[in-house]
């Protein structure tokens, strides 16, 4: 029976955008890294036929009339028990479109069929949902994702929150002892955390997500902001029908040209911008003035200043002292926009304001994020599931091997030498494959000059080479660092002055990868 191929496929589904990931593993036994594909983010929107049919659905959408969009937000704050039921039906239509959608590019773009595959799905939801929402969520999602793939695993365990400070730490380089607020803006919602990097070594955050009420979590979003100018637009009304004038607004607040001004106004000047279609006496007054777009980012303001201050306040509580965080860090699609950066270094002026340089990345934070965390307990299993290894410096016909079965990111090898080069064989074979250790001692018994892979078993010939010769040994150490799966990388040391490092030269090795 042929071995199943691993695939993790990643996905944000979001009130403007669902962005997803998948990321392949060939089957245990193998060496080989993960290959990760980050695909074009989608509209979260779909369109019903006169028979209640889905007809077109994300970028399809754009163009016709009744586009069902807006739900991720009523699916956890409506009031209504017919519209709750109604977006939780949008929001399974929706994710079996998209995500049938993915299956299919995956399968034509790697080549495998459906029974081939051994599938994990890995969803993010709101920090601010209740416990009684999100549990609403995963039903749903587990129901129409095990429809397209009966034997799959679905995963629902990882807050936007959580995600965007992963990926927030990791752009920023967070140092450690720092603490940090971050605040993932979204379109329906505002994720807000507070995390502090450990000072045990390690560059993981430990993050605190802030539960914050619906209120303050909902009208930090760029929903907000766009409402606004909605309103605005409507007083524009005079003659023209009040649908017909509705809709010709709303077709300017999705429109290219506003989501530019709304991004770049700093506050210094009027914003000018051109409808794309002919809005008749709408047309005529597209100019806002800076008072104007400075009274429609109030009410966003003010959420995201009580989503801080509550970080600020959580803060306090956990230190027991009155101390600022160092930093307040902003993504999302609404991460990035001017105003907002700018009224915040004024309000928070003793604390640093940071924001990503990329808007696209920005965009797509929660999903690079939540691949971060997903890869890095990843590497926990990994590293539970192989054994490192590296022979000593005395060639003989059965060399002696250091072994560390419980090996980490960065794990260390003791030897010494009296020589100035010493060569060692880096080893790591899977705990799993039986056949590994057999294989292993035939190939060090025939000895390699260059890496050398062979179903579970791969070695790595290394030379260091000292300052000088010693009259007494030279004792040293060889670092070996995993950043990621079947990728290593060296460096040797002074093992009394660590500081002081020797050359140490391996040949790079393809994988197949």
């Amino acid at each position: 029976m042929a071995l199943k191929i691993n695939i993790s496929i990643l996905i944000d589904l979001g009130m403007t955008g669902t962005a997803r990931e998948y990321a392949i593993r060939q089957p245990a036994g193998e060496f080989s890294s993960v290959r990760h594909h980050r695909l074009d983010k989608v509209p979260t929107q779909l369109s019903y036929g006169n028979t209640n049919e889905v007809v077109p659905w994300g970028s399809a959408c754009q163009t016709n009339h009744g586009i069902k969009k807006l739900f991720k937000g009523s699916f956890a704050f409506s009031q209504d028990s017919r519209t709750s039921e109604l977006s939780k039906k949008w929001i399974s239509d929706y994710l079996h479109q998209f995500c049938s959608h993915i299956l299919d590019e995956v399968l034509i773009r790697e080549g495998f069929t459906r029974e081939q595959l051994n599938a994990k799905w890995c969803l993010t939801m709101p920090g601010c949902w209740s416990d009684h929402t999100q549990l609403d969520f995963k039903m749903h999602a587990g129901n129409v994702l095990r429809r397209i793939l009966p034997e799959c695993e679905v995963i629902a365990d990882v807050t936007e929150s959580l995600a965007s400070c992963e990926f927030l730490a990791q752009s920023f380089r967070f140092p450690r002892g720092t603490w940090a607020i971050t605040c993932d803006i979204g379109g329906a919602t505002c994720d807000t955390a507070l995390a502090t990097m450990n000072t045990d070594g390690t560059e993981v955050p430990e993050v605190f997500p802030v539960l914050s009420t619906e209120c303050s979590s909902t009208s930090a979003s760029v929903q907000v902001v766009d409402r606004l100018l909605h309103r605005q637009i409507m007083k524009l009304q005079g003659s023209i029908n009040t649908e017909q004038f509705k809709d010709l607004a709303t077709q300017l607040v999705d429109s290219t040209p506003w989501k530019c001004a709304r991004h770049a106004f700093d506050g210094s000047a009027d914003v000018i911008f051109t409808a794309e279609q002919d809005f008749g006496k709408l047309k005529r007054s597209l100019t806002s003035y800076s008072r104007t777009m400075e009274h429609i980012f109030v009410p966003f303001l003010d959420g995201l200043c009580r989503e801080i201050d509550e970080c600020i306040r959580l803060m306090a509580e956990r230190t027991g002292r009155h101390s600022k965080p160092n930093i307040i860090a902003l993504c999302g699609g609404g991460g990035t926009m001017a105003y907002p950066l700018k009224q915040l270094k004024f309000r928070y002026s003793h604390i640093e304001i940071k924001a990503s340089s990329s808007t696209e990345e920005s965009r797509l934070a929660t999903i690079i994020g939540h691949s971060i965390y997903r890869s890095r307990y990843a590497m926990d299993d990994y590293f539970g599931e192989i054994v490192m290894g590296v022979s000593s410096a005395k060639k003989v016909s059965t060399p002696q091997i250091t072994w560390n079965e419980k090996p980490t990111r960065t794990t260390g090898f003791d030897f010494s030498s009296r020589k100035q080069t010493a060569l060692h064989d880096f080893i790591v074979y899977r705990k799993d494959y039986l056949e590994a250790l057999p294989i292993l001692m035939d190939i060090l018994k025939k000895g390699v000059s260059e890496p050398c892979q062979s179903k579970g078993v791969l070695v790595i010939p290394l030379r260091v080479t000292l300052k000088a010769k010693f009259l007494h040994k030279q004792k040293y150490f060889i670092e070996v660092t995993c950043s990621e799966q079947d990728r290593f990388s060296f460096k040797a040391c002074d093992a009394e002055n660590p500081s002081v490092e020797f050359d140490l030269v391996w040949d790079n090795y393809d994988l197949g990868c």
